[in-house]
């Protein structure tokens, strides 16, 4: 699992999803409200987060369909390059 070491309990490799369902519990409503959550607050705080709370809105989603943490670096680069083809296009 490739989960942020924050979501972890002091080195524990399970964080709380994980438990959850090792418990039975249903996560589905979490993935869903937490990416409600950010992409209803994305760029609220202020503009420079508005990217970050829509990449955690991703995440979550991602995580509902795959059951793994989406690999972030690799959506920020993604998002350069395709700002970048957008300005040498116009």
């Amino acid at each position: 699992m490739n989960s942020p070491d924050h979501y972890t309990n002091e080195g524990s490799s399970i964080d709380v999803v994980t438990w959850a369902k090792s418990q039975g519990l249903d996560v589905e409503g979490f993935y869903r409200i937490n990416a409600l959550k950010y992409l209803t607050r994305a760029g609220k705080k202020s503009t420079e987060t508005k990217q970050e709370d829509l990449i955690k809105a991703l995440d979550y989603i991602y995580r509902e369909l795959t059951g793994e943490w989406i690999d972030k670096d690799l959506i920020k680069q993604k998002i350069k390059q395709c700002q970048k083809n957008t300005n040498l296009s116009q």
